[in-house]
């Protein structure tokens, strides 16, 4: 018995002393940049993870060719007419596999393993999924051609060592999910000068996450997280803060009116005063967005472009225009004389509908424009000394503007 009890001490300290071992690959298959890359079964339904085609962790391609240059990973994979999703890189995956120049992860890919990319010293580009959300620990340690990162709104955290002495990255961008960054995360990235940050409240910083990256390295921050930062964020003398969102108001036509910005909206200040002011003859009638009060105040957080309508004023220049349809169909016009279009020779341009149309006569070598009485153009024509024809096939209200006068509102009514 107590010889029993020896040897299985002896078993637990041989297999714990041991070098870690991996099972063999499931498959393999050539990707699109030509490299052979080595798959196990795993991740949901269909789901395949990337791993090293060795039998050892120590040493995951020894006896293998190393993929090089541009690696494009697919999000799929065919293996015996069976199309699996790559769904993870694994631990070790491309340890050391220092000739890869170029690197892209498909949207697929939701976890990166634990010294996935370990010294991978030749890659210089990096593009990390939209679908990222786990990264293992020293993912990308010691990638020291890499010039910048760009971490995806779905990562949750950057592990500890993922990034360390990656000395050649100048620039950094930090999603808006990354809430913390781990112990030595970005270490010894004394390279770095521009750090880009969209999350509202700055990520935890955990020991040495940014240890000898420069002080004067700019920090870009979201508008009004700036005191959040320079709370959390220390070591960093030049925080700066985004612009506030775009804002812009104009009028659907110059010629009819126009909009004042009467107060800019900005980062420190979000709040825009505008005002529609109409052209004689016309009035304001509405915003873009249904809003009809004006002058207007409002609060910009997004991105936001306004236009501004203009009507004609019903009290100016009303025409109206009669279809009265008689027995057998027979349709009799009554001409009417447009009022109001200056410089338009009123004895000579008329107006009238006739058969389903609205008809300009006089017109001459004008652009005469059909519009709605939003100000949406419906037709414009140009007939020289013919008559200008628009069909109408609902009565109602119209704009007609003959070349650059003001338009005037006519009334079908049938």
């Amino acid at each position: 018995m107590k010889d029993t009890k020896v040897f299985a001490i002896l078993l637990v300290i041989c297999l714990t002393a041991a070098p870690k071992l991996a099972a063999a690959y499931d498959f393999s298959a050539v990707c699109s940049t030509g490299q052979t890359l080595y798959y196990n079964y795993g991740g949901g339904v269909n789901g395949v993870t990337v791993t090293y085609p060795g039998t050892s962790a120590d040493s995951p391609w020894s006896g293998y060719t190393k993929p090089t240059g541009t690696l494009i990973i697919p999000s799929t994979v065919v293996h015996d007419g069976v199309t699996y999703n790559v769904v993870a890189i694994g631990n070790d995956a491309f340890y050391n596999c220092s000739s890869i120049t170029m690197l892209t992860i498909p949207n697929t890919v939701t976890q990166i393993g634990a010294e996935a990319f370990y010294q991978c010293q030749g890659l210089v580009w990096l593009t990390l999924p939209d679908s990222l959300l786990l990264m293992g620990s020293k993912a990308f340690l010691r990638c020291n051609s890499l010039l910048s990162v760009t971490l995806p709104n779905s990562l949750i955290a950057v592990p500890n060592e993922a990034f360390e002495y990656c000395s050649a990255i100048t620039s950094l961008t930090v999603g808006s999910g990354v809430a913390s960054f781990g112990n030595n995360a970005f270490h010894g990235c004394y390279g770095l000068t521009s750090i880009t940050c969209y999350r509202s409240v700055a990520p935890a910083l955990s020991s040495g996450a940014m240890q000898f990256v420069p002080s004067s390295a700019v920090v870009t921050v979201p508008c009004g997280s700036m005191a959040s930062y320079q709370a959390t964020w220390t070591a960093f003398s030049n925080i700066v803060e985004m612009e506030g969102a775009s804002f812009s108001a104009t009028a659907s036509d110059g010629n009819i009116g126009v909009v004042n910005v009467l107060t800019q909206p900005t980062c420190a200040a979000p709040m825009a005063v505008i005002e529609a002011v109409a052209g004689t003859g016309y009035r304001f009638d509405h915003w873009s967005d249904g809003n009809t009060l004006n002058p207007r105040t409002l609060t910009v957080t997004t991105d936001t472009s306004l236009v501004a309508f203009f009507v004609l004023d019903s009290l100016h220049d009303t025409v109206y225009v009669h279809d009265t349809v008689y027995v057998y169909d027979t349709v009799y016009i009554h001409d009417t004389i447009i009022v109001g279009i200056d410089g338009v020779d009123a004895l000579v341009a008329k107006i009238y509908s006739s058969h389903g149309q609205i008809v300009v006569e006089g017109a001459g070598q004008n652009v005469v424009t059909l519009l709605d009485m939003s100000g949406r153009i419906l037709a414009t024509r140009q007939e020289g000394d013919g008559p200008v024809r628009f069909d109408v096939t609902a009565a109602g209200a119209y704009l007609v503007k003959v070349g650059p006068y003001a338009a005037r509102k006519v009334v079908v009514v049938k």
